[in-house]
């Protein structure tokens, strides 16, 4: 028996407590950590960066076929009045500076006119005709006749009825070829006009209402329906009209509808 007591030996009072403590911190430790682990997935789950394709594109991509085409490229004309083109300079430069920059007084319309000076075969295109056979090379400010095979197409930029003889200006731009200065613009028949807006007269451009049925047709063609809304406003607020195309049809108040 004493042998037996010598083998066996007694826990100690409170060893079991013990252990049972050291379980509990031992589960509660398995718990922080598969807690914190949840949370760096989650984490990387809302960091990912991905989108979702469906089937169609994902074949598109995989057979390598172009995402994207515009054929014939669009070439955006700019237009002003005589000494009001736009000058970009930051707010921290010197003011001189900015007037004495080389080339500050060229710009895309103005090179139009010097490339009819220099060119006669130029003059037998209008403003928005010209880039079909001349490109604009920006960084040296000069038009030069185009010499690939690549199709382009001018469109100049819009202009309200409301901005005046700028507006006038650009109807005539649609009409006029091989003009050589602002004057030639507003030549009509060897008479040169004091404005944009007579010359328009004398051209037959202003007698009826195909002023303003030009300006909805074209504006047709990207407008929204509250701006065609608010264009045939402005036509019928600021200019002399009487039997508007826009009177006959309906599609003023249907979303991108052209007209005509």
């Amino acid at each position: 028996p004493d042998n037996i007591l010598q083998n066996n030996v007694v826990p100690e009072q409170g060893t079991s407590q013990l252990a049972t403590v050291e379980s509990n911190d031992s589960q509660s430790d398995i718990i922080r950590a598969a807690r914190k682990e949840a949370r760096r997935k989650r984490k990387e789950i809302l960091q990912l960066d991905a989108r979702y394709i469906s089937g169609c594109e994902a074949a598109w991509r995989i057979f390598q076929f172009p995402l994207q085409y515009r054929e014939p490229a669009v070439e955006k004309l700019q237009f002003h009045l005589e000494n009001e083109h736009v000058v970009v300079f930051p707010d921290s430069m010197d003011l001189d500076k900015i007037i004495s920059r080389p080339n500050i007084e060229k710009t895309m319309f103005t090179e139009w006119m010097t490339a009819n000076q220099l060119h006669e075969e130029a003059r037998s295109l209008t403003y928005a005709q010209f880039p079909t056979k001349w490109t604009w090379h920006a960084k040296e400010k000069e038009w030069r006749k185009r010499r690939g095979g690549k199709k382009t197409i001018g469109r100049i930029y819009y202009a309200q009825p409301t901005s005046g003889e700028k507006y006038y200006l650009r109807m005539l731009l649609n009409t006029v070829k091989g003009c050589r200065s602002y004057e030639e613009i507003r030549t009509v028949d060897g008479v040169v006009h004091p404005t944009y807006k007579s010359a328009c007269y004398a051209l037959g451009l202003l007698n009826d209402d195909k002023e303003g049925d030009n300006c909805i047709k074209e504006a047709s063609h990207w407008a929204s329906a509250p701006q065609m809304r608010q264009l045939f406003c402005t036509i019928l607020l600021f200019c002399e009209v009487t039997d508007l195309i826009a009177n006959k049809e309906p599609p003023l108040g249907r979303d991108r509808t052209p007209i005509g």
